[in-house]
């Protein structure tokens, strides 16, 4: 088996680098309230709540379908295997696209029972309602 590290995306390393730099140096991730997050660090907190909900998925973001929003981002992710193998029976039903808040750093996952653009334009009018 090859090193995790040749069969990841240079976006999930920069990701598990950020998201190592914030762990072994703890008061670097604590953030005040008028601080907002940047992209990197939304990445990293993504890719940490991924790994620990599912290790055995291997998710890896995919960097280049991230959409930012006034909200934060939208990550949209998938299992290592089912990339590099196109093979479906490597998907996992229901990981719908992971919204990152760009002000507190909260998660949240939007469906996947409606496709993604109307997803995220439903919670981006949530948001903007305060009902969210």
């Amino acid at each position: 088996m090859k090193p995790i590290f040749r069969q990841l995306r240079w976006s999930a390393v920069l990701a598990l680098i950020l998201f190592s730099a914030i762990v072994l140096q703890p008061e670097a991730s604590k953030m005040s309230p008028s601080h907002d997050l940047t992209k990197q660090e939304a990445e990293a907190i993504a890719a940490k709540l991924l790994h620990e909900s599912r290790p055995e998925a291997e998710y890896v973001i995919l960097a280049g379908e991230t959409m930012e929003r006034d909200f934060g981002w939208v990550f949209f992710y998938a299992p290592r295997l089912y990339l590099e193998t196109k093979n479906p029976n490597y998907l996992i039903p229901g990981a719908g696209p992971l919204v990152v808040l760009r002000k507190d750093g909260s998660t949240r996952y939007l469906p996947t029972s409606v496709p993604n653009i109307p997803a995220v334009a439903e919670f981006e009018r949530r948001w903007r309602s305060g009902r969210f």
